[in-house]
């Protein structure tokens, strides 16, 4: 999670303490959080469900020591979807408290006047916290390069899990049916778990590779950004489940 010091300080709130729980987190937000005369929302701390829908629900759900799916175990093929157990179910609540509470209809009216990378609410101070994903802190560099920010773990409730976070990622496959099924194959080898290729997909992709022994990690774990990420790839318990139900 990434906080806007300039707009603690505009807070009254000190710009080097990111919240830690989610009390914090409230507390912070109502401080942030203004609307104009009219009723207008000019600014807020944080939309809990800002990034990418499902994601959001994944990210808190973490949080407050939830889990999505359950493995298979004593012989059977397929799992079990856990996504409404009781802690899951608690993020929901907390993620819709917001709602309430700020009116979402002002909310999402706040939301459609910022069109575009560079227009962000969160480089331009009017939202004071944002959960970004490792591939956006490129526009984040692009297009505020002066913004002054800080970078830290996701607050989580009292008994929940923190430090927390969780890994997704991409997938390379070959289709059925190429020709080049050998030489494919060997690309995908050389991509995903040779020093040179992941090396080439951090530093050009700005993706983390699947490879812990990849040289990649060593050239980043202590930047004050990238060291954020590098310590969920590294401690994280948490792997997204790819499952079809996931996409409804």
């Amino acid at each position: 999670m990434f906080w806007n010091k300039q707009v603690f300080r505009e807070a009254g709130l000190d710009p080097e303490r990111p919240p830690r729980t989610i009390k914090e987190l409230d507390e912070m937000n109502d401080k942030i959080t203004k609307f104009d005369e009219s009723g207008r929302l000019i600014r807020i701390g944080i939309i809990p469900w800002q990034w990418q829908g499902d994601n959001s629900l994944f990210t808190w759900g973490y949080a407050w020591g939830g889990d999505f799916y359950e493995l298979p175990k004593n012989g059977k093929l397929v799992g079990r979807v856990t996504a409404d157990t009781p802690k899951n179910v608690e993020a929901l609540k907390w993620i819709a408290s917001y709602a309430k509470k700020y009116d979402v209809r002002k909310i999402a009216a706040f939301q459609q006047t910022f069109v575009g990378q560079a227009n962000d609410p969160f480089y331009m101070g009017t939202l004071g916290m944002s959960l970004i994903h490792v591939t956006q802190v490129r526009y984040l560099k692009k297009y505020a390069p002066g913004l002054d920010y800080g970078v830290t773990f996701v607050p989580a409730p009292e008994g929940g899990e923190h430090p927390t976070g969780w890994i997704g990622g991409w997938s390379l496959a070959i289709p059925r049916g190429v020709k080049a099924k050998k030489e494919a194959f060997e690309f995908m080898r050389w991509m995903c778990t040779a020093d040179a290729g992941t090396m080439i997909m951090g530093k050009k992709m700005e993706q983390f590779p699947a490879y812990r022994k990849s040289p990649y990690y060593d050239s980043i774990k202590d930047d004050r950004v990238w060291g954020v990420y590098y310590q969920i790839v590294k401690n994280s318990k948490h792997v997204r489940t790819l499952m079809p139900v996931q996409g409804i």
